[in-house]
């Protein structure tokens, strides 16, 4: 059950008597280094990452709602698919980070890669392949081929 593995399999930490995410929130206190991590499908949220720096890790499919990561650098990590929802990453630095997938609705950006714009009555969130709009989240090229009135008759349901 508490296993923390690197991508190439050799073992972070272990501890049987923790969850996942325990020992990524211990990672993070006792500053044991989780770059190259595997840390794709787990639930993280509300962590704090305030301050760390994680080099090459994958965040696939993660739950890092509301998470704190003031200060922190992400650097080469994958976050394609993870949720993001409910976030503030003003002061977080991502560096050639890959976003694909990911549900970053109610999220502040951290104008770079995520951007945050309020537009009258609704929160748009965008980076380069993905836009949400209020609840709705898909791809740019979606939003294209879609006009108003299929976004209030979506909005009606």
């Amino acid at each position: 059950m508490g296993i923390l593995k690197r991508l190439d399999e050799t073992i972070i930490i272990e501890d049987d008597r923790k969850s996942k995410k325990e020992l990524v929130e211990y990672c993070i206190l006792e500053g044991i280094s989780l770059n190259d991590a595997n840390l794709e499908n787990i639930n993280l949220s509300s962590l704090d990452f305030d301050n760390v720096f994680i080099n090459g890790t994958s965040f696939k499919n993660a739950n890092l709602s509301n998470i704190s990561s003031k200060n922190a650098s992400f650097i080469d990590c994958d976050f394609s698919g993870a949720r993001l929802y409910g976030c503030n990453l003003l002061h977080t630095e991502f560096e050639n980070c890959i976003f694909e997938n990911v549900d970053f609705r109610d999220c502040i950006g951290d104008m770079k890669n995520i951007l945050t714009v309020a537009i009258d009555t609704y929160v748009m969130n965008f980076s380069k392949t993905h836009l949400s709009l209020g609840c709705q989240i898909k791809t740019i090229q979606e939003w294209k081929t879609i006009n108003i009135d299929d976004i209030e008759d979506e909005e009606q349901k």
